[in-house]
């Protein structure tokens, strides 16, 4: 069942989840302990509770008498316009429909069409690039063993592109075939680990929540996780020696990089953007230090709290706490009615002030009159 209340603590709690992720991301150390996948699971329970408006059934209500009611009854109090009569939160819910549909078409529109716009545009591509992939390609043990690479002025940085094929993306740059393996092995990382659909997943989210001011942080968080993990995955069997020349790579890259806005549709080796290259070779400088199991003693604790939080995350609602009237047994025909609403359920009147609702009036309000809409109470009292 999908209730006003119900909808508003989902959003309150998902926009919580991604202010701790954001939070979390600020100590360089933190991200270290735990890893970037456990992050990523965060940021995807936040999601999955963001696009899941019902209530299961077994939530334990969290009750608030202050603005919660009052916000409440605005929602679902009729307005009347002649013979119409309609709900603000009718109103409110169908401009956020069109909102999200809007958002995710300019969202997804850049992003189907880059690749073809990328193949349209392809020049040959640099000798090292590919004898580079040809070599990696030979060494897959999982998965496709062949990655389409196209090379074109519209690119800046390269990037994966594409949601249904493989097709890496890279600018005409002048790089040895080590840098070369370096950045393809990135971009083939990003693949393996499905990156593309979680973008889109991530993209699916934002635009539903449009006016949520949290999804600007969301969709900033992921990506930079996003390329924290295809580094950890590249770098995790690698030699100090190899790691110090990945990381040395990445700032090459980036300093040659020219920022593009085609870089927010795909998933690119580096940006033209200092903050988050920095962060990922500090990070990467940092992971080098910590033993492979140092990492999986904080792999275990990191899970269980992931666990808490998803269960956290569909175990409370929040509900309005209404005062109870100190004449509630004396509620007759007299000053008290009751309005069926579309779903089933009661709105309760008293001397003409919306006081709640009720599931059934079977009971308590068994000896109340009830109409279907506040137009049939205004005819029946000038009647």
């Amino acid at each position: 069942m999908i209730s006003a209340t119900g909808l508003l603590s989902i959003i309150f709690f998902g926009s919580l989840l991604v202010y701790l992720v954001w939070r979390f991301l600020q100590k360089d150390e933190w991200l270290v302990y735990t890893g970037s996948r456990v992050i990523i699971w965060f940021l995807m329970i936040a999601m999955i509770r963001m696009v899941i408006p019902f209530e299961l059934g077994f939530e334990t209500s969290i009750y608030l008498g202050w603005g919660l009611p009052a916000l409440r009854d605005f929602l679902i109090t009729p307005l009347v316009f002649g013979e119409i009569a309609v709900s603000p939160g009718v109103i409110l819910v169908t401009i956020w429909l069109i909102g999200a549909v809007i958002c995710f078409s300019r969202s997804m529109l850049p992003f189907l069409q880059l690749e073809g716009a990328v193949r349209k545009t392809a020049v040959p591509c640099p000798a090292e690039a590919k004898i580079a992939l040809v070599g990696l390609c030979k060494k897959r043990s999982k998965g496709i063993a062949t990655f389409q690479l196209i090379c074109s002025p519209l690119v800046k940085v390269p990037m994966m592109v594409g949601w249904r094929y493989p097709v890496i993306a890279i600018p005409d740059m002048e790089l040895s075939i080590g840098e070369w393996s370096h950045v393809l092995r990135h971009e083939i990382a990003h693949y393996d680990n499905h990156d593309a659909w979680v973008k889109i997943f991530c993209e699916f989210v934002c635009a539903v929540y449009w006016w949520n001011p949290i999804t600007s942080l969301l969709r900033s968080q992921l990506a930079k996780v996003l390329e924290l993990h295809a580094d950890e995955v590249v770098t995790q069997y690698m030699s100090d020696k190899e790691t110090n020349d990945y990381m040395q790579c990445l700032v090459d890259v980036a300093r040659i990089s020219v920022d593009s806005p085609l870089s927010n549709c795909a998933l690119a080796f580096a940006t033209a953007k200092e903050a988050p290259v920095k962060q990922r070779f500090q990070l990467l400088s940092m992971s080098n230090r910590q033993t492979k199991e140092a990492r999986q003693r904080h792999l275990v604790p990191s899970m269980l709290v992931c666990a808490a939080l998803l269960i956290g995350a569909f175990s409370f609602i929040l509900e309005p706490e209404y005062p109870v009237p100190d004449d509630y047994s004396l509620l007759d025909s007299d000053n008290a009615y009751l309005i069926l609403s579309s779903d089933g359920q009661y709105d309760i009147y008293i001397d003409g002030v919306h006081w709640g609702r009720v599931y059934d009036n079977h009971n308590l309000f068994s000896d109340l009159p009830v109409y279907n809409s506040i137009n049939e109470v205004r005819q029946n009292e000038t009647s």
